[in-house]
C-alpha cells in the first residue's frame, strides 16, 4: 500500500466516511471557485506600543527549527500540507513571528515582504517600503488573553525600523475576533473588495500607491 492510500484510510478513520467525504467536496469546491468579501487594512506609523498581553509572552522571529511549533498550530490542516505550506515561506523568504507562553507555543503571524503576496482571496502588489502579515494563529489555549494584537505591534515595530513605510493585512468580515485585534493593533480599515479565486488562480489584485494610505 502506497504511502498516498495511507494517507487517505487514516483521515477516514480520523473524519468518518462522511466527514471525509464532505470535506473532500469543500475542498474541490474552494479549488474550483472561492469568492467572498476581505477587509483590506493599513498602517503608516510606528505603533504606540501600549497594549499588554494577559500571560507572560515571549516573541521570537521564527526559523526553521520552529517548524515544529508551527505545525502544532496548523493541526486544522493535514500533516503533510502544513508541512509544505510552511517549507513554502521559508524558502520564499517569509519570516514567521512566534509568541511563547511558559514555554508553551501561543501564536504565529507571518511577515510578508515583496513583491507578490496571496493573502485571503486577495493579491497584493507591495512596493519596496511595504510589507503584508498574515497566515495569523493562536492556540485555542491562549485566545482572549490579548495576545494577537501584541504580536502584530512586535512586528510593526522590527519593520519600523527597517525602513518600512507601510504594512497591510487582511480579515474576512465574519472573522470578528482577528478585526478586534487587528483594531487594536493601531491598523485602519481601508477598503472592501471582493477577493475570488477560478480553479486555483486569484484574480483580485490590487496595488497600494503611497498617497493612498495617507492617513493610515
Amino acid at each position: 500500500m502506497n504511502s498516498r492510500m495511507k494517507k487517505l484510510l487514516s483521515l477516514v478513520r480520523e473524519k468518518g466516511v462522511l466527514g471525509f467525504l464532505k470535506e473532500t467536496v469543500s475542498r474541490i469546491r474552494s479549488f474550483v471557485f472561492s469568492y467572498r468579501p476581505v477587509y483590506i487594512y493599513g498602517i503608516s506609523a510606528p505603533p504606540s506600543p501600549n497594549l499588554k498581553a494577559r500571560c507572560s509572552l515571549e516573541i521570537h522571529r521564527g526559523t526553521e527549527q520552529n517548524i515544529h511549533h508551527i505545525l502544532e498550530l496548523m493541526a486544522y490542516m493535514d500533516r503533510s500540507a502544513a508541512l509544505q505550506r510552511i517549507k513554502e515561506g521559508f524558502e520564499e523568504e517569509y519570516e514567521p513571528f512566534v509568541a511563547f507562553s511558559e514555554g508553551k507555543v501561543a501564536h504565529v503571524s507571518w511577515l510578508f515582504h515583496p513583491p507578490e503576496v496571496k493573502e485571503t482571496l486577495v493579491v497584493f502588489h507591495l512596493h519596496e517600503d511595504q510589507c503584508s502579515i498574515g497566515a495569523c494563529l493562536t492556540s485555542p489555549e491562549f485566545r482572549g488573553m490579548n495576545i494577537y494584537p501584541v504580536v502584530l505591534q512586535s512586528i510593526l515595530q522590527e519593520v519600523v525600523k527597517r525602513g518600512a513605510k507601510a504594512a497591510f493585512i487582511a480579515a474576512a468580515p465574519s472573522n470578528t475576533a482577528s478585526i478586534r485585534g487587528i483594531e487594536k493593533a493601531g491598523f485602519r480599515l481601508i477598503e472592501t473588495v471582493r477577493g475570488f479565486r477560478l480553479f486555483g488562480k486569484m484574480f483580485n489584485h490590487h496595488w497600494y500607491a503611497p498617497e493612498k494610505l495617507n492617513g493610515c
